[in-house]
């Protein structure tokens, strides 16, 4: 694994994942895992290599294959939600600008206004509670 990063690179997932695990304490496996709902839910759409490969995995509607990635998640007790790691919306929305600035995220195949789109549609409190 370690041979096939250093040539491809990672991608946004753990580029999410650095500041999280500094910031928060979240493992660092938890803290790649639990956007990749998020980033699939990015890339629909997206068409070319990247989408058809997904599509190949998880069969031909993302949406679904996101929706079941997330269900499987929670089965396993990990939450897909940021604000499960004490991450409020705008930190968060932060976290993904910044991710994408980086070697890491440019190695992103889908859009930065996709996953921005994306990482609305999940349901956090402005602030989080102590």
């Amino acid at each position: 694994a370690g041979l096939a990063f250093s040539n491809t690179k990672t991608a946004i997932a753990h580029s999410l994942s650095y500041p999280i695990t500094l910031r928060h304490g979240v493992q660092h496996g938890i803290a790649c895992s639990f956007s990749l709902p998020m980033v699939l839910r990015s890339v629909r759409g997206a068409g070319g290599l990247c989408e058809d490969s997904l599509k190949q995995i998880f069969g031909a509607d993302l949406a679904l294959a996101a929706d079941d990635l997330e269900d499987f998640m929670a089965r396993l007790g990990i939450s897909c939600n940021p604000a499960a790691y004490r991450i409020e919306r705008a930190e968060w929305h932060a976290l993904i600008a910044d991710s994408l600035e980086g070697e890491r995220g440019r190695n992103f195949l889908g859009s930065k206004e996709r996953l921005i789109e994306a990482s609305q549609t999940l349901r956090m409190p402005s602030a989080v509670s102590a």
